[in-house]
């Protein structure tokens, strides 16, 4: 996500950057990566780094709609990904 909010101009590695976060989001990755941080088994992450992984999470719609603008994927409008992310949660929290 910091690769896509860094890119000053629309370019063949910003597409490539689209890709795969979008690759990301439909296989179920999201799933996993909050159910990761539930566990808390994995290295202790710093409150910046939790903050900073919150926050583009949160604003993903925004970040990509701001670089991407009339390119922006579907998957990346807040319809498709607030009710993605918020299953995501809700398994995670389940498993919790």
């Amino acid at each position: 996500m910091d690769g896509i909010v860094s890119m000053s101009s629309p370019s063949s590695g910003l597409d490539r950057l689209v890709s795969i976060l979008e690759r990301f989001l439909q296989s179920g990755r999201l799933t996993v990566l909050l159910w990761s941080r539930c566990q808390g088994t994995g290295p202790s992450d710093s409150p910046q780094l939790k903050e900073t992984l919150l926050c583009h999470l949160v604003a993903l719609p925004d970040l990509t709609a701001n670089q991407l603008h009339h390119h922006n994927k579907t998957l990346f409008l807040p319809q498709q990904y607030y009710p993605l992310l918020a299953r995501g949660m809700l398994t995670a929290l389940e498993r919790t």
